[in-house]
């Protein structure tokens, strides 16, 4: 994924972006059927626009007119990936514990809000 020019790099965000939306767009779904692979899919998957972009995003700062702020923002995407990630994996097995708490629910919207996070670090990169 290393964008060869201004252009590149902008496509290869606003991929990203638009996977984001269509995420989000299907979320309640997705929620409602306690679909936590689905999100890791997402988010994760070899193919997928999100994915693409935490492998080779840190060489797209070069690219940028504030490399700073790209790579501040960078790192949280990625930061929020992970932690999405880990609260989708988590509501597959959310079946313990306090029901008030810990169900697959409760999990996915907090991947939804990481996942929220992501889609705004798109923006400033």
């Amino acid at each position: 994924l290393a964008a060869g020019s201004v252009d590149d790099a902008r496509q290869q965000l606003q991929a990203a972006g638009s996977a984001i939306d269509a995420l989000l767009a299907q979320y309640e779904q997705i929620k409602a059927k306690k679909q936590g692979d689905v999100v890791r899919s997402a988010l994760g998957g070899r193919a997928s626009s999100i994915h693409l972009l935490q492998e080779g995003g840190k060489s797209l700062a070069t690219l940028a007119v504030d490399s700073d702020s790209f790579t501040e923002a960078y790192d949280d995407y990625c930061a929020a990936s992970g932690r999405a990630d880990g609260y989708a994996y988590s509501s597959s097995f959310a079946a313990s514990g306090d029901p008030k708490v810990q169900n697959p629910g409760n999990y996915l919207e907090m991947a939804r809000v990481q996942i929220k996070s992501m889609r705004s670090d798109v923006g400033t990169m």
